[in-house]
């Protein structure tokens, strides 16, 4: 069946904690890019399959490295009006609060599709 990740659950909470701060539109407007990678983590189902993701924590370092691949926050036309470094800083924050949140969220049908692979 796979996961589908809603975004409307957590689009008010990545607005509420990014969006007042200065660059947070940049922020809010790279959330899309870190769902979408996100989805494809879920869509690919190697997570199903992988012994070492028996815990949130694992599954959110597993999903966090695989979001900074596709998504790297070192993406010089991303940051185009940001200073780089500042970029680099707001897109890693990004990125973990949003896999926080997903990971938390879905983690009782991961849970339940891991368990199911065995």
């Amino acid at each position: 069946m796979g996961i589908q990740i809603d975004r409307e659950i957590f689009q008010d909470r990545v607005s509420k904690k990014f969006g007042s701060r200065q660059y947070g539109d940049s922020a809010v407007s790279f959330s899309d890019e870190v769902y979408d990678a996100a989805q494809d983590w879920f869509d690919l189902e190697k997570w199903k399959t992988d012994p070492e993701l028996d815990t949130q924590k694992e599954c959110r370092i597993e999903l966090s490295k695989y979001i900074k691949e596709k998504v790297p926050p070192r993406d010089e036309e991303k940051a185009w009006f940001v200073p780089s470094f500042i970029w680099v800083w707001l897109a890693q924050q990004v990125v973990a609060f949003i896999v926080r949140l997903i990971i938390e969220y879905y983690w009782d049908d991961i849970f339940q599709e891991i368990e199911s692979e065995k």
